[in-house]
């Protein structure tokens, strides 16, 4: 073979192997993301879990009893108290995903209301209903 079929061969062969690396590459970035986006919701989900286990503990500890609770605001999600089939629950919606906490009593026991990152709220007891406002 002469010189310049050896250089084709080689220039392909060449482009084939950085055709792999960068495959690898892009596809290595791309699991990265999904795990970074799964640990975030994740954190999501355990800010909702602890909410509702603040509200199920006001309740619990009865009329009179209220604490105040700080959401992160390390990243960007929202909570809702809401009504779920009859049962009050704590809905966190993360990047199109979304994941339920119910609530030990049902919804004519609470009020609905949508909590955001870094602000805080008062969740209180009266007569067995709960009220959450923002603290401001």
């Amino acid at each position: 073979m002469d010189d310049g079929g050896v250089l084709s061969t080689d220039f392909l062969l060449a482009t084939l192997i950085s055709l792999i690396i960068i495959s690898a590459l892009v596809g290595f970035a791309n699991t990265s993301i999904d795990t970074a986006k799964s640990t975030e919701f994740s954190k999501a989900k355990m800010v909702g879990e602890t909410v509702a286990r603040s509200i199920n503990m006001v309740y619990t500890q009865g009329p009179g009893d209220e604490l105040n609770i700080t959401l992160p605001g390390d990243f960007n999600y929202n909570i809702t108290i809401k009504n779920i089939n009859g049962k009050a629950a704590v809905v966190v919606n993360y990047n199109n995903r979304e994941s339920i906490s119910y609530l030990i009593f049902n919804t004519n026991k609470i009020n609905e209301i949508p909590m955001l990152p870094n602000k805080t709220y008062n969740i209180r007891n009266e007569d067995n209903s709960i009220i959450i406002v923002e603290v401001k």
